[in-house]
């Protein structure tokens, strides 16, 4: 048999073996890789309900302000808002707006919200007062009633504490101790919600059921086709690379341009295509018998003319060699060496 299908065979053989060693003996290990959020997950806390609320046939809009003289403007049924980026000068157009069957959720802007007197104003008419406080128990903590504990209720901002005295018909969230969370009253056909920072609709809670139940019942149960406008100001923004500095100021395909003609510049020489960028002097050649002649005149000096010969005769000659008769030129400077001419 021949030789290289034995080693064929072996080399396969050995190959099979070491497939099966790994099959037996390697383990793999489930690895989590931890991505960085996109930069606009970043900058917008309601990306993912924003995104579910797409998904599933809603139509969705972003603005970083709203004004109140806008309201009887608006097209969208529901308003989540943030209370530093509306205004609430003309707070008869807001609640115009939502007598006319809209929905308005207003959720407290913790830096800003006590100084907005217009914000301060407008709760005050519809009956509700707040204040921030000091949180006295974890939030997994359960105290004074074991049927009622933070579980039951979707995450909402624990250091805000809301009072309520209206007449309008209202609905409430409350904690352990009974302190409200959430407040919504029912104006007209529509509806007003108030609350603290909303973190059962941003982006690191809304996987959990609790959450995502009460955000759709805030949005995408209460909307008919008209949409829902989120108005919240722009979040942290991680720092620009290199490329989006130079694509936000608008160089970046005069950027992509001159790249491109640098590399075809510094590549040109090499560029069989291009030739050459300038013209080189070609330096002609002397004949080959006119090398041949020198050569021989340094074998002749050196007294190895004869031994040249010698061995020239064992050699094959080359086309070339034949194309310039180089037996006429060695019988010349034979010659020469005989003392003739001298060279």
């Amino acid at each position: 048999m021949n030789k290289k299908i034995y080693i064929t065979v072996i080399i396969t053989f050995m190959i099979a073996l070491i497939a099966f060693l790994f099959f037996l003996f390697f383990e793999i290990y489930d690895y989590k890789d931890y991505i960085y959020p996109t930069r606009e997950i970043s900058r917008n806390s309601f990306y993912a309900m924003e995104q579910w609320l797409k998904e599933t046939g809603h139509s969705v809009r972003s603005e970083n302000s709203l004004y109140s003289s806008d309201f009887l403007d608006i097209t969208e049924k529901i308003i989540i808002a943030n209370s530093s980026v509306l205004d609430f000068i003309y707070k008869d157009r807001i609640i115009e707006w939502i007598k006319n069957g809209n929905y308005l959720v207003l959720h407290l802007d913790r830096y800003s919200s006590t100084s907005d007197e217009y914000m301060i104003a407008f709760l005050s008419d519809l009956g509700i007062t707040f204040d921030y406080i000091q949180p006295s128990t974890s939030p997994n903590e359960e105290i004074n009633n074991d049927e009622k504990t933070y579980e039951d209720f979707p995450d909402l901002q624990t250091r805000i504490e809301f009072y309520i005295n209206t007449d309008y018909e209202f609905y409430s969230l409350t904690d352990n101790f009974d302190s409200i969370k959430l407040v919504e009253i029912k104006i007209g056909e529509g509806a007003f919600t108030v609350t603290g920072t909303p973190l059962f609709m941003h982006n690191n809670y809304l996987d959990k059921e609790k959450n995502a139940n009460f955000s759709w019942r805030l949005t995408g149960a209460r909307d008919d086709g008209q949409g829902v406008l989120f108005v919240s100001p722009q979040g942290w923004q991680p720092s620009e690379s290199f490329l989006e500095i130079i694509k936000s100021k608008g160089n970046l395909l005069p950027v992509i341009v001159s790249a491109l003609l640098l590399i075809i510049t510094g590549f040109w020489m090499v560029i069989p295509q291009f030739g050459l960028v300038f013209e080189e002097k070609q330096r002609v050649l002397r004949p080959i018998s006119d090398r041949f002649s020198a050569e021989i005149k340094f074998l002749k000096k050196t007294n190895s003319l004869d031994y040249y010969l010698k061995f020239y005769d064992l050699e094959n000659k080359s086309e070339e060699e034949k194309k310039y008769n180089y037996r006429n030129l060695i019988n010349q400077y034979r010659r020469l060496n005989d003392g003739r001419k001298k060279i």
